[in-house]
């Protein structure tokens, strides 16, 4: 015997506070994001882009995915737990590269808890690609154009 367990619909309030939190936590990661990518054209610029097409092809494959009704995975904690605690380390130091990366782990354990496994598995491809929306740290980046220099 199946038993049906009942689906949230997907823009319930919880939903909303959800959103609400992870903006409000977030929001100096974005500010700092925005600012490593208005640096100049020889640094990450293309931090721009980055968003804007996970998001467009994340659509794409949403659009194109069976319409089933959303099943909430427990395995969003699995990315939000790591997530939240490097928030905490960055807090604590103040690197933001590591609040940097931890909005890229986030953003997945987000869709598991929102969207579902079977449609996260579809965009697996663009919570990827957000990979490189975190900027390379400015000392590796200063050494490599040291190095690309004297080349």
């Amino acid at each position: 015997m199946r038993v049906q367990v009942p689906v949230s619909k997907p823009f319930q309030p919880a939903t909303w506070a959800l959103a609400a939190l992870a903006a409000a936590l977030y929001l100096p990661t974005a500010e700092w994001l925005l600012h490593r990518w208005s640096l100049g054209v020889w640094y990450h610029t293309h931090g721009f882009l980055v968003f804007p097409i996970a998001i467009w092809l994340a659509h794409g494959r949403l659009k194109a995915a069976p319409g089933a009704p959303p099943a909430a995975s427990a395995w969003g904690f699995a990315f939000l737990v790591p997530a939240v605690l490097l928030q905490a380390v960055d807090a604590l130091l103040g690197f933001q590269i590591l609040s940097a990366l931890s909005l890229i782990l986030a953003i997945p354990g987000l869709c598991l808890l929102l969207l579902g496994r079977e449609r996260t598995k579809s965009i697996w491809f663009p919570l990827a690609f957000l990979a490189f929306a975190v900027p390379i740290p400015l000392m590796i980046v200063s050494k490599i154009h040291l190095v690309l220099r004297h080349v």
